[in-house]
């Protein structure tokens, strides 16, 4: 097999937390106690911001899990560096407690580590739309697998499913992060951040910020300006050309 397979279920559970939830009819589930606060947040998209949804437009804010975030981020942003978001014709949603279809297992949704695109032209089922034409996700399948995504589209066609994504592994970036763009260091450390050099001014994700510095992790994330956030904290910021990096050091 020359392509990412699922993680088998026991794998799932023991990677991305177990927890006990009851039917709620149909094939809905509603996920008992403190799970979803633990492990579920909202990473802020921007390759997504504006794309179109059911009922109108996504404001780029994903529900995915805590373990999950940087492949995702990761993973958009070279789609959007590559020009592949143009493929993707609309956003059908990432976590939703429920079981597969026509299953007693739950889904993969359920764990907030799988999402779907364009599912009116790659419905459950049936051969995904060829490449080329409207709503075809092939085109972006390479990067996803790159970055540890099973896509649905390669599974038996009783259970084809091309519309949908789900992590089959967790990638280890640290490798690549020496070389990989513009960084952020702390007090002469660095801080595991990386940036986004847009229009001059440079932005980062607001939990990953917050996380830095210490500070308390908000529910939601989003890009932020660098600068701005660091210099409310009491932090001198300078622009190293050379090292493309923002180094800042509390005064």
């Amino acid at each position: 097999m020359d392509y990412l397979a699922p993680l088998p279920q026991r794998d799932v559970g023991r990677l991305f937390g177990r927890f006990a939830w009851k039917a709620n009819g149909g094939s809905a589930v509603t996920i008992l106690g403190d799970w979803v606060e633990r492990f579920i947040t909202t990473v802020y998209i921007p390759e997504l911001d504006g794309v179109p949804t059911f009922g109108g437009s996504f404001n780029g804010r994903v529900r995915w899990h805590v373990r999950g975030v940087e492949q995702l981020q990761r993973a958009f942003r070279e789609l959007g560096q590559q020009g592949l978001t143009r493929h993707i014709v609309l956003w059908g949603g990432s976590f939703f407690p429920r079981r597969m279809r026509a299953s007693s297992v739950l889904s993969r949704h359920a764990w907030g580590i799988a999402f779907d695109i364009n599912p009116a032209q790659n419905p459950f089922g049936r051969e995904p739309a060829p490449a080329g034409s409207r709503g075809s996700v092939r085109e972006i399948v390479p990067v996803l697998e790159k970055h540890g995504f099973a896509w649905g589209g390669r599974w038996s066609p009783s259970r084809r499913d091309g519309m949908h994504f789900e992590i089959a592994r967790i990638p280890d970036y640290s490798s690549r992060k020496k070389g990989a763009g513009a960084r952020l260091f702390l007090d002469g450390r660095d801080a595991d951040v990386p940036l986004l050099l847009r229009d001059g001014v440079g932005y980062a994700s607001l939990r990953l910020l917050a996380a830095a510095t210490g500070d308390a992790l908000p529910a939601a994330d989003r890009l932020v300006p660098v600068a701005q956030y660091l210099k409310a904290r009491g932090y001198s910021v300078a622009w190293d050309a050379a090292a493309k990096a923002v180094r800042a050091a509390r005064d």
